[in-house]
């Protein structure tokens, strides 16, 4: 069974017979070529092959999906996600990705209904921004930002003196907010009263997370946690050297209580 991680919170699970009618239709971004590079050999040490990203025809609107198929994280997209989200910038889109390789390597498992293990959606969500892409970004050449979001920039210029690190934060945080404006736009039961320029501003502390794929945590929520990820300063570094509890416990970048039991 494959896990959806689509725009619509939860999509469904296909099964592997649809896998089976993937094929590479585009070529890879450069990004997305750069994370597999990064990603492989984490991928190798685990046991194994390797990291491959397919297309779907079937499911042209799938936003990200995850499974390991014959030793290989396989990640598949839909054919048609660039040009239905053509306001999505790549950082967001890289988000994605993230946050699919988390259901591998974010380490903390739960068991599904068919009795495969996964990292639930809350450690992908934060292994993504504090792990992901911050090696990702780190190997890409500096970049400026298009002034932030007020409030993730006082956030990341409280917690990092280097400006390339704050522009790190600065990109994670935004490309944050574009997955959560997505989201914001398809989800209608999202209160008005919580516009998108309060998403990074006012916690949610519900827990929705569950031990299976019924629900995911709320918008807000995932929002909060793909900041406290660009917040957390030591993650990257523990995960990287094999540390189980890699994540940040105090602090601004400390995992948020609305989806961590």
């Amino acid at each position: 069974m494959k896990h959806i991680i689509a725009l619509l919170f939860l999509v469904g699970l296909y099964s592997n017979s649809a896998s089976a009618q993937n094929t590479a239709l585009a070529q890879n971004t450069p990004t997305e070529d750069l994370a597999i590079e990064i990603m492989t050999p984490y991928a190798k040490q685990m046991g194994l092959k390797g990291i491959n990203l397919t297309r779907s025809e079937e499911y042209s609107d799938n936003l990200g999906s995850s499974e390991i198929r014959k030793g290989y994280i396989e990640i598949e997209y839909g054919t048609e996600v660039r040009s239905k989200y053509p306001t999505m910038t790549d950082d967001t889109f890289t988000f994605i990705l993230c946050h699919e390789l988390g259901h591998t390597f974010a380490l903390k498992s739960m068991f599904r209904e068919d009795g495969s293990r996964i990292s639930p959606e809350g450690y992908s969500d934060y292994w993504g921004a504090s792990v992901c892409l911050k090696k990702i970004f780190q190997a890409m050449p500096p970049q400026q930002i298009v002034i932030p979001d007020p409030f993730v920039q006082t956030r990341c210029d409280a917690t990092y003196d280097d400006n390339n690190e704050r522009i790190i934060c600065y990109r994670i945080g935004m490309a944050g907010m574009g997955f959560g404006q997505q989201l914001h736009l398809f989800v209608q039961s999202l209160s008005p009263k919580n516009p998108i320029t309060g998403f990074y501003g006012t916690p949610d502390f519900n827990k929705n997370e569950t031990m299976f794929f019924d629900n995911y945590p709320s918008l807000q929520c995932r929002m909060e946690t793909i900041l406290a990820g660009a917040l957390c300063k030591t993650s990257e570094k523990r995960w990287s050297q094999g540390i189980s509890n890699w994540a940040c416990e105090t602090s601004a970048g400390a995992r948020p209580s609305c989806w961590y039991k």
